[in-house]
């Protein structure tokens, strides 16, 4: 029996929910040496049952005139999977524990690429995975305000550990850090920026002058965190954003979009002033006696404190890729060091000279999986960019802009945090993208 499409959209709902918190576990809870967390027990339960309902209504990759785009993706991660097992076999020295993690984290990432498609296609609306991701990304804005008031951080963070406080006890500015429910800073900070086009699109004035409200703090946050990379990505897709606008020679709200576009990249010179300042009445308010601090984090100075001196982010960056790379094609053919295994390459290197983690999506699947699996993989996201762009000139809805720009803050976005592979909303993403494609597809035939 098919689902309504409100119980569609309670499916989405808990998708969003469980694949941004449902990382978070109990180290008590075990299986196969896997922590048992919501997310890993909770994705393949409903992928199962999207499946069964597949096969009960042929809707999505049974479907009798079934989608060669679905076909293709579910063909390619079946063979993503399988080359990586065969890796584990044929690549010395490869954590087995390890990169089995890893693929069962590939694994998730289809599972949930087909949720999304499935449900979106079963009439589900996209406008809940925005409402949803809305109010769990203004929590986390209050979150990290009170994370820096404090100074207190959830004990998911880095920050957190006893040791790692070690490390920067002698730099009063990594105090002013916040990483929420996350892991780290690049975590939190990646997290905002992809999310933030989400903000772009409104219907009404107070919703507008809401979403600048919003974007402005957020811009604010990333300066406040030095995360440089996504800052970049941030404006990027503001500018793709009045870009768009201007295409766009039949839309109503151009002028007010040129405006909207310009006063949220004009966020970056002023609100973090307002933001810090929050920060700083709270502290005052709160703590007697406090010596105040009027310094942002400093990327550089983390660094010299993790390093000894010496060295900025985007020379051990860029250094890291290149000889990642190198590598990897001298030692393996191009045919990647195999799954979760590019750090353990790293960490052979030359000493204080490379990255201890990939900290950039790209290089993280080419070193591991190879030249064909990532050419591939790069060709399917294009197409389904490019396809977006197709339907939406055609429907110009605010949907699939929000997704294209959520998509273009994506490619950049993901150079920040170490590690993103098996991120449940990383997938959440190209499931958003992928489903809508064809979901919009769906509707211009239909007219």
């Amino acid at each position: 029996m098919k689902l309504s499409k409100n119980k569609w959209n309670i499916m989405m709902t808990l998708l969003c929910v469980v694949t941004i918190f449902g990382m978070i576990g109990l180290e008590r809870f075990r299986l196969f040496g896997m922590v048992l967390t919501p997310y890993r027990v909770i994705i393949p339960s409903m992928f199962v049952y999207c499946i069964w309902l597949d096969f009960k209504t042929k809707s999505v990759l049974l479907k009798p005139k079934g989608d060669r785009l679905i076909k293709v993706c579910t063909l390619f991660f079946i063979v993503w999977v399988i080359y990586g097992f065969a890796q584990l076999f044929l690549v010395d020295g490869i954590s087995k524990t390890e990169g089995i993690k890893e693929l069962f984290g590939l694994a998730l990432g289809y599972a949930i690429i087909l949720i999304v498609c499935t449900s979106l296609i079963n009439g589900a609306q996209t406008k809940v995975i925005f409402n949803t991701i809305k109010v769990i990304y203004i929590g986390f804005l209050i979150f990290a305000l009170i994370e820096l008031i404090m100074r207190q951080h959830f004990y998911t963070s880095k920050l957190a550990d006893e040791e790692i406080q070690a490390v920067f006890s002698s730099i009063d500015t990594s105090k002013n850090l916040a990483t929420t429910i996350f892991y780290n800073v690049n975590d939190f900070a990646t997290f905002l920026t992809i999310f933030m086009p989400i903000f772009l699109i409104y219907k009404s004035r107070k919703e507008m002058i809401f979403n600048m409200v919003v974007i402005g703090m957020v811009i604010a946050m990333l300066r406040i965190l030095d995360a440089w990379i996504t800052i970049f990505s941030a404006m990027v897709a503001l500018l793709a954003y009045i870009v768009i606008a201007a295409i766009d020679k039949n839309d109503s709200k151009k002028n007010s979009k040129y405006i909207f576009g310009v006063v949220a990249i004009s966020c970056y010179f002023y609100t973090y002033r307002i933001v810090k300042g929050i920060v700083r009445f709270f502290r005052r308010v709160l703590f007697s006696g406090f010596a105040d601090d009027d310094k942002t984090a400093n990327l550089k100075e983390l660094l010299d404190a993790q390093l000894g001196g010496g060295g900025t982010s985007g020379r051990l960056r860029l250094h890291s890729y290149i000889d990642s790379f190198c590598d990897m094609i001298k030692e393996t053919f191009g045919l990647g060091y195999g799954p979760s295994n590019y750090a353990a390459h790293l960490e052979s290197g030359e000493e204080l000279s490379l990255l201890a983690d990939p900290h950039c999506l790209w290089s993280e699947i080419l070193v591991q999986y190879g030249v064909v699996i990532f050419i591939v993989y790069l060709c399917l996201l294009f197409y389904v960019f490019l396809l977006l762009i197709h339907i939406y000139k055609k429907c110009k809805s605010g949907v699939l802009q929000t997704v294209i720009l959520i998509d273009i803050s994506y490619v950049f976005a993901v150079f920040a945090p170490s590690s993103f592979l098996t991120y449940g909303y990383s997938w959440l993403v190209i499931g958003l993208s992928i489903g809508s494609a064809l979901k919009y597809r769906e509707v211009l035939h239909a007219v």
